[in-house]
């Protein structure tokens, strides 16, 4: 028998689309793959005029939404990664008193000797 650890994994099902309308697909699509394949649609849609038809509106969205459903970064999907990222950037920085961190100002005062060499 199988240890759950946490109930995430239980409650966060990963929703599947095996058909639209009559038409049954090929393979099962998720739904972030389809959102990935969308949002990368509209940007090609957009910014892609350097791309040719096939690569602009195939191939291009397909790898991304491909990837990017089936990468994880720290056991994290790439947009919740990013989000975490960008928050840790943005945020306030404090210590485990509550306190913020403040970034000491010192002085840099380096000497450098330069040094000639001649072979004769």
């Amino acid at each position: 028998m199988r240890r759950v650890r946490s109930f995430t994994s239980i409650w966060r099902v990963q929703k599947i689309l095996y058909a639209v309308g009559d038409w049954k697909l090929p393979l099962p699509v998720p739904f972030t793959w389809v959102a990935w394949f969308v949002i990368t649609l509209f940007v090609m849609f957009i910014f892609g005029g350097f791309l040719s038809g096939l690569w602009r509106y195939g191939v291009v969205p397909v790898g991304v939404a491909t990837l990017m459903s089936r990468m994880t970064f720290d056991g994290k999907r790439p947009d919740r990664f990013l989000a975490s990222a960008v928050l840790h950037f943005i945020g306030p920085k404090l210590t485990y008193a509550d306190k913020p961190v403040r970034a000491r100002k010192e002085k840099m005062n380096i000497q450098v000797t330069a040094v000639r060499r001649q072979i004769i």
